[in-house]
């Protein structure tokens, strides 16, 4: 229970809360006369399936995903709500925990934020609602 608890508080609460208190800001701005806000939370390609092992953390991801779709849904035409799903990242981290995977193939935090940064911009105004795929090789 504390590795569910933690992980749901981390990844599903933590964007719950965050989009919770940005999204008046975020429509506010949009009024102002400005594009709208955006919205993009960090999902996970693993959410898309179940896996032996990791459930909690699937379903956490999963969870990341379906609210960003439900936001996007509920402010259509103000705000933008999209989710980036990427890969294993390549993260000192995650590189301690599988020294013997193939590094290469993960995906370079700099990669998802470009992808984040695209969808923040004015290059993607009619996107919202997308869980973007983020996978480098892996």
């Amino acid at each position: 229970m504390d590795a569910f608890d933690f992980l749901f508080d981390v990844n599903l609460k933590t964007m719950f809360l965050a989009s919770k208190h940005a999204l008046p800001h975020l429509k506010e701005a949009e009024g102002a006369g400005d594009e709208g806000g955006a919205i993009v939370s960090v999902s996970a390609r693993a959410s898309l399936e179940g896996g032996e092992g990791d459930g909690p953390y699937r379903a956490s991801k999963a969870g990341v995903r379906l609210l960003t779709e439900t936001i996007a849904e509920e402010n259509s035409g103000e705000v933008r709500a999209n989710a980036v799903m990427p890969s294993v990242i390549d993260t000192p981290a995650n590189r301690e925990m599988m020294p013997d995977s193939d590094h290469e193939k993960w995906v370079k935090p700099a990669e998802i934020a470009r992808t984040v940064l695209a969808l923040c911009s004015d290059a993607t105004p009619v996107t919202s609602g997308a869980a973007v795929p983020v996978y480098g090789e892996a």
